[in-house]
């Protein structure tokens, strides 16, 4: 959820001073949500696999001067999968010599494919432990 990681009404704010006016993509409530990269595709910089962990590095750049954000900037995030859990690290690069407003936000969500799994164990706000009922099997993706 990036450059913007909530509901911004009618897809308008101002930011020194200035207007702006971003695309609508919820279009029943007139809102832009959810940022402007959530279905854009990232390069691969490099990815490592061992028996200890599992990283990929991805970017992404992109100039927004038509798009109603004229900043231009790239975002890295790089995932760390090893037996203890899963960690993201994120980068964001002001390419352009202005001043670049944004937020970040992030909804985790796992596509699975196998039928082993039965629940997967979450944390929720309360500490208590919460079986979530997996919809999809899991699986895992072999890299190349």
């Amino acid at each position: 959820l990036f450059p913007f990681a909530n509901r911004v009404d009618q897809g308008k704010f101002s930011f020194e001073g200035i207007s702006f006016k971003l695309p609508i993509n919820e279009a029943v409530k007139n809102h832009a949500i959810h940022g402007l990269i959530f279905d854009k595709e990232f390069t691969i910089k490099e990815y490592t696999l061992s028996e200890e962990k599992a990283t990929i590095s991805l970017n992404y750049y992109e100039e927004f001067s038509k798009k109603g954000l004229p900043f231009d900037f790239s975002i890295d995030l790089t995932y760390i999968l090893n037996k203890t859990g899963l960690r993201l690290h994120v980068g964001i690069h002001n390419i352009g010599l202005q001043p670049f407003p944004f937020s970040l936000g992030w909804h985790p969500y796992f596509f699975t494919s196998n039928k082993i799994a039965k629940g997967i164990i979450a944390k929720n706000p309360t500490k208590n432990l919460t079986a979530l009922k997996v919809k999809g099997p899991i699986s895992s993706m072999p890299v190349s």
